[in-house]
């Protein structure tokens, strides 16, 4: 959990200098924008994590990411 805060950071950036949302997924190694592969990859495979901001677990699941 230790990069979260840097992740958030980064997600704060992107929004500001490319104008999009960065959901963010806690993976079993740690945080990492939902568009990465591992991230896709655990999702995809049903592996335990934690989308965040909690709002949008639902819209992942619905979008088939």
């Amino acid at each position: 959990d230790a990069d979260l805060p840097w992740e958030r950071e980064q997600a704060e950036w992107n929004k500001k200098h490319g104008g999009y949302d960065t959901l963010l997924v806690k993976c079993r190694e740690g945080f990492e924008d939902i568009s990465s592969t591992r991230a896709r990859g655990e999702l995809a495979d049903g592996k335990e994590c934690e989308i965040l901001p909690e709002a949008v677990r639902e819209y992942i699941k619905l979008r088939g990411i």
